[in-house]
């Protein structure tokens, strides 16, 4: 299985590009179009959204990620082993997270270039082809290399930002629901967000959309464990003006 997480949208060819550019080499693989609208350019934000969405995949899954400002540029192309999940895409940093909550890391750099290789297109051009002949058992001209060579920037265990809003305009986090108290108070932008009122014995996983009213703001664990900024039945980003990389804090 190969999983697409780009920042490159559906609005545009380069999903379908990519996903043909998969198609010529492994015409049979399942091919999963996860996130299309990661944060454009936005390689920290990117980074702490991918273990949350890595735990519903299987052990052999191929993850072909661009986010990649830096294309044509000196940035490696690699391949990352994280507890037997493999990860495509460019040496940048974005892979920071996923390493940071990994077991057991090893990582190569892709050698294999194609017979045309655009400047401005590696997604397309190398890490789909490279995806679909791993896929098929092919093999990848590498170079491992040490850990320690990836871009690993010094980022906290958690990213107290908001990192991906929703077309519902909910707002989601950098931070794991788990490391935070279930009766805390978040501040956005001068505003507090409370989570529903609810016994406080309950974590804030059983928190959800019906246990406030019609338009209140609120904060929960979404599906996937990460913090989430919402208002039932209304758009939070709306109605606190937020924005992608807007700092939020923490209050008992």
């Amino acid at each position: 299985m190969i999983v697409l997480l780009t920042d490159f949208s559906n609005r545009d060819p380069y999903i379908g590009q990519i996903e043909n550019a998969i198609a010529r080499i492994a015409p049979d693989e399942k091919v999963i179009n996860l996130f299309s609208a990661l944060p454009a350019f936005d390689i920290q934000a990117s980074a702490y959204l991918l273990p949350a969405y890595r735990q519903e995949f299987s052990k052999n899954t191929i993850f072909l990620v661009i986010v990649d400002p830096g294309v044509g540029g000196s940035r490696l192309p690699v391949i990352v082993n994280a507890d037997s999940q493999l990860w495509i895409g460019p040496n940048n940093g974005l892979f920071s997270v996923i390493c940071k909550r990994s077991s057991r890391v090893d990582a190569c750099s892709i050698c294999w270039k194609p017979k045309t290789l655009s400047s401005t297109f590696h997604g397309r051009d190398l890490f789909a082809p490279v995806a679909a002949m791993l896929a098929t058992g092919l093999t990848v001209d590498s170079e491992k290399i040490a850990v320690d060579d990836l871009v690993k920037d010094n980022w906290p265990d958690d990213l107290h930002e908001v990192v991906y809003i929703d077309h519902y305009g909910n707002l989601m986090t950098g931070v794991r629901a788990s490391s935070v108290k279930a009766d805390v108070v978040i501040e956005l932008g001068g505003k507090l967000i409370y989570p529903p009122d609810i016994n406080s014995d309950q974590p804030a996983g059983s928190h959800t959309f019906s246990d406030v009213p019609q338009g209140q703001l609120f904060w929960y664990q979404n599906a996937n464990g990460l913090v989430e900024i919402a208002a039932n039945q209304g758009n939070a980003k709306n109605l606190l003006e937020a924005r992608i990389g807007q700092s939020i804090t923490f209050k008992t």
